[in-house]
């Protein structure tokens, strides 16, 4: 059975509605919610393609530009809102602008975006860029200054099969390390749930493995909850 540490590092704005303390907390620098980005950022496992699905931004500076549409920040008529994918020399790859719609005072949801600069060539298709072996780096900017930084590696574990070979394409990162806790549709009335990204590499894709597993919850150093142990 694996045991799987979450130490308490639940962020503030799950809360921030329910203890109404929105004016208070204006100055914060803007950011984006990581569990997002670890449910967003995406990898074809087969071609190798990548892509971003959605992620959450929030505190995020008012656009310079007021959009005639829903998306306060897009590359067409809004503010600017973009990241750089650049490769482990820092060179830039490629640069997603991208369209955010603001669904509270604090959160700006990102689901859409365009790519205005690839570098690559033409190894991509539609929102996908191809990515080879290596490390890499998503910048976020907002209004042309840097505020997030995602780093990333892709490995591919190759095939032993000499009649059907199949490399399979992996995201390497916080994945490996990182589980998160939520509030179904952030509401804190509701239980809290764990996600954790679990993968037994070199194993048969047909065989089913049963992950026994389970979560502990620390404040400090003192043990406040545990998951069921199924």
């Amino acid at each position: 059975m694996s045991r799987i540490v979450l130490l308490q590092a639940l962020t503030i704005v799950v809360f921030i509605k329910s203890l109404g303390i929105l004016p208070a907390i204006a100055g914060n620098p803007p950011g984006i919610l990581h569990s997002t980005l670890l449910n967003g950022v995406k990898l074809d496992y087969k071609a190798g393609e990548f892509w971003i699905d959605r992620f959450t931004a929030l505190f995020l500076p008012g656009p310079s530009k007021k959009s005639k549409t829903i998306y306060g920040y897009n590359p067409d008529d809004g503010g600017e809102l973009y990241a750089t994918l650049t490769d482990e020399s820092g060179g830039v790859l490629t640069r997603f602008d991208f369209f955010a719609e603001k669904k509270e005072p604090l959160f700006w949801i990102v689901h859409n975006y365009k790519v205005t600069e690839n570098k690559i060539g033409n190894q991509h298709s539609g929102k996908r860029v191809r990515l080879f072996i290596g490390k890499y780096n998503l910048n976020f900017f907002v209004e042309g200054k840097q505020f997030y930084r995602f780093p990333f590696e892709v490995s591919v574990l190759q095939s032993e099969d000499p009649i059907l070979p199949l490399d399979v394409h992996m995201l390497e990162g916080d994945w490996n390390n990182l589980g998160y806790l939520f509030y179904a549709d952030a509401n804190p009335e509701q239980n809290l749930v764990w996600k954790v990204w679990l993968r037994n590499i070199g194993r048969d894709g047909k065989e089913y493995k049963k992950i026994k597993a389970f979560a502990e919850l620390y404040q400090g150093k003192k043990l406040i909850a545990v998951s069921n142990k199924g």
